[in-house]
């Protein structure tokens, strides 16, 4: 099992390299992400395209994609 955060699910959408990796991995390792890295990257993935002058819609479609071969963790959170 490989756990991935944020940095690499937007390194999978900026590139190919890592969305290669992850392709080739994904068929031997079973590969999580938790849900807050999810949503800290997309949070921070239309800064970062807006930054590179990047088109939102087809990075934000790939991105959408990612769950086809990560699994979301659901983390909870503590009740105070």
């Amino acid at each position: 099992m490989l756990v991935l955060d944020a940095n690499i699910l937007m390194r999978a959408v900026l590139g190919n390299y890592v969305r290669s990796l992850l392709a080739q991995y994904g068929n031997h390792q079973v590969l999580h992400a938790p849900d807050v890295a999810f949503d800290e990257a997309r949070i921070r993935l239309p800064e970062v395209l807006e930054k590179r002058r990047l088109q939102f819609e087809p990075f934000m479609a790939n991105f959408d994609t990612l769950d086809m071969i990560i699994l979301g963790i659901v983390i909870p959170t503590a009740s105070l």
